[in-house]
């Protein structure tokens, strides 16, 4: 029992470095794109704020996706 608790946990951690990678992915990816489009100006379209914001809502929908199966 004990053992396949260890077994789940190592599976959550990995999923969860896995989401935190994409996460960190798409921020960069959507971070050079603006920044091509729009340049590192104070007038930008979007700040910081908005890029964090946007890392948060993808963050939940990548966790609130597909579950894994219970065995």
């Amino acid at each position: 029992m004990l053992d396949e608790l260890y077994k789940e946990e190592e599976e959550i951690s990995f999923r969860r470095r896995m989401v935190h990678g994409r996460i960190d992915i798409l921020r960069e990816e959507l971070t050079r794109r603006l920044s091509s489009k729009h340049g590192k100006d104070k007038n930008s379209i979007i700040s910081e704020t908005d890029v964090d914001k946007l890392t948060q809502i993808l963050a939940k929908a990548l966790t609130d996706g597909p579950k894994p199966e219970r065995k």
